[in-house]
């Protein structure tokens, strides 16, 4: 996609994402590196995301998939904060 938002509902699309990034690019390669190393804990919220969305009805989904949305980059946000600190030292 070459530009907008769009979603990763898969593994294997979160993979194709992964081969498709620039390692020579420091943003990409950062990018890269952080889903490579936080691989699992994507793709099991991914799963938690499809169970919980066939679960509720279509306005909890819509609230859900906000809150949801707002944590997971919340916690991708604190990890790369983390990690940026790490990197730095």
């Amino acid at each position: 996609v070459q530009s907008g938002w769009w979603l990763i509902q898969t593994s294997e699309e979160l993979r194709s994402l992964v081969k498709s990034l620039a390692k020579r690019g420091q943003r990409e390669r950062y990018l890269c590196r952080m889903l490579q190393r936080y691989f699992e804990v994507v793709t099991h919220s991914m799963a938690d995301t499809k169970t919980d969305n066939t679960v509720s009805s279509n306005e909890t989904e819509t609230e859900n998939e906000n809150d949801e949305q707002s944590q997971l980059q919340q916690s991708l946000n604190d990890l790369i904060e983390n990690d940026n600190q790490t990197y730095d030292d």
